[in-house]
């Protein structure tokens, strides 16, 4: 398994180092294809998540209104993440791409998620995370509850 750098920003759970990142023996960034790319940012996004106690509930939940990522819980906490894998930052921070529309997908999926749950009941609280993997340096930048669960909120 491959080391995740820390990386230092400016943002609240920023810098956070997970010690375990997929491998497949040979990380060669030149040679994946972009659903590759995306695939191995879920999965060291997975791995961190494990690693700070959380529960991988759901990975690509997908409903008629749109995909999540990865779907966590820890205790009475439930968090829906995005994932965004890039190997360079030419067009702005990847979190940058969590638009209003996309932002809507992930509620109504999540809602859509929270429909079909028994265990619905035993969650407190729903928080929304972006998380930002540089494939090139290896990082991961968590941004924990990046969007409110109503816009404007």
């Amino acid at each position: 398994m491959q080391d995740v750098k820390k990386r230092k920003t400016g943002h609240e759970g920023s810098g956070q180092k997970i010690e375990k990142a997929p491998s497949d023996g040979s990380f060669q960034i030149s040679q994946m294809t972009e659903g590759e790319k995306g695939r191995w940012g879920e999965e060291a996004t997975a791995i961190y998540y494990q690693s700070q106690g959380f529960q991988v509930l759901e990975r690509n939940y997908r409903s008629p209104f749109g995909e999540i990522d990865l779907i966590v819980s820890r205790e009475d906490c439930l968090r829906f993440v995005e994932v965004k894998a890039r190997t360079r930052s030419k067009y702005g921070r990847p979190a940058d791409f969590v638009d209003r529309r996309k932002r809507d997908k992930i509620r109504r999926t999540a809602f859509h998620f929270l429909s079909r749950q028994s265990r619905q009941g035993t969650w407190t609280y729903y928080l929304f995370d972006v998380v930002e993997v540089n494939l090139r340096e290896k990082t991961i930048h968590r941004i924990p509850n990046a969007f409110a669960l109503k816009e404007g909120a």
